[in-house]
């Protein structure tokens, strides 16, 4: 872009954006009533998360899982994918939009037994933006 355009470049439009904290992410995107339909939508997909997490938690111990087991557990993982997806399609335009999507990020993270990432690991970047954006609690 030349020094002399008049028009905002897309860095410094994105740096006041980012500037003006949490509270300007909603007026920077485009206006709507709530997001109703993303929280409705990660509501079910963290529910059929925690629901695939529970039945692997029960079965991780054992050798040889039942045939029966495995089907659902395939079941609940394409569920919980499939709401995820449909939930993170949405435009988040409240704050509650932002952090329901920061929940969704985060069923997708390796996570270690206490919910963190290392600082070497890839992910790292994408879970501290999610811990920040939930208020430290995963």
């Amino acid at each position: 872009m030349s020094g002399t355009s008049p028009t905002l470049s897309r860095r410094t439009t994105l740096a006041s954006c980012f500037a003006l904290g949490a509270t300007a992410t909603a007026s920077c995107a485009p206006q709507a009533a709530d997001d109703t339909t993303l929280l409705r939508r990660a509501e079910a997909a963290l529910s059929a998360h925690a629901a695939f997490v529970g039945l692997a938690d029960r079965w991780g111990a054992t050798v040889h899982v039942p045939a029966g087991i495995r089907a659902e557990r395939g079941r609940l993982w394409d569920v919980a994918n499939d709401l995820r997806l449909a939930a993170m399609e949405l435009p988040a335009r409240t704050v509650a939009g932002l952090r329901a999507k920061a929940r969704l990020v985060l069923t997708t993270l390796d996570l270690r037994a206490d919910a963190t990432i290392r600082p070497d690991q890839d992910d790292f970047a994408a879970w501290s933006l999610c811990r920040d954006l939930i208020g430290g609690a995963a």
